[in-house]
């Protein structure tokens, strides 16, 4: 049974099932005081920001979920006030682990708690190493394996995240992250039709300014656009 989530008005969730699948709007925002201890949520569709307030204003973004990813209270940073937001509309599995719960599940669930934690690694190593501009090659190529269709223009994906999310998660100030996003398509290596759409030319050239684009295409091994790209030389 889907359930969806009721909304406070400041846009909250303000309660939501014990278990089984809900739904959350786009802007929509769950505090993690509201998953129980023993909780995990799996996301079956859209994208999850997991957020906490920056005292000088705007959030702090510390994970993005996508389809197939699972979370809990103990895979959250210790952040204040940490919450998971919309960024689009979003459908989550809520379940409580039990001594009935089956072998093959509880694998599951954790070799996705496993394919979360690296993913966490590489974004660590994205934003300690690399430059702006690579940092945001760097997640394009990311979208572009994970979600990407090829397409006579190139590979095409939805972009999930507004540029303010982008700017947060990247860490850079949105007037950066406007700026590069300009440069690569004046560059021809991006091309976004609509505000909420992309497609990469060459996923190739674009993934030339990325350092980590070789350990991208290793985690998304089958993703449809990673096929265009040639790891002969990689650098990760």
């Amino acid at each position: 049974m889907t359930v969806r989530a009721h909304r406070s008005a400041r846009g909250a969730v303000s309660s939501v099932a014990a278990s089984g699948r809900f739904q959350m709007r786009r802007g929509q925002s769950l505090p993690l005081d509201r998953l129980g201890t023993n909780e995990i949520i799996r996301v079956e569709r859209g994208c999850l920001v997991v957020q906490a307030p920056r005292a000088e204003g705007g959030s702090r973004v510390a994970l993005l979920l996508f389809p197939g990813d699972v979370f809990s209270r103990d895979a959250a940073p210790p952040l204040n006030a940490l919450s998971l937001a919309a960024a689009t509309a979003v459908t989550l599995v809520r379940s409580v682990p039990n001594a009935a719960s089956s072998a093959s599940g509880e694998a599951c669930v954790s070799v996705a708690f496993a394919r979360l934690a690296a993913r966490t690694a590489l974004h660590a190593m994205t934003l300690n190493e690399l430059t702006a501009e690579q940092r945001v090659a760097t997640f394009l190529v990311e979208l572009a394996l994970r979600f990407g269709n090829c397409t006579a223009a190139g590979c095409s994906f939805d972009l999930p995240l507004s540029r303010t999310y982008m700017s947060h998660y990247l860490a850079l100030n949105p007037d950066t992250m406007s700026r590069l996003m300009s440069r690569l398509k004046a560059q021809g290596l991006v091309i976004t039709p609509t505000r909420g759409r992309a497609t990469i030319p060459s996923l190739a050239r674009l993934a030339a300014l990325s350092p980590l684009a070789g350990a991208l295409r290793r985690y998304w091994p089958s993703g449809e656009c990673g096929l265009t790209l040639d790891l002969a030389a990689e650098t990760a």
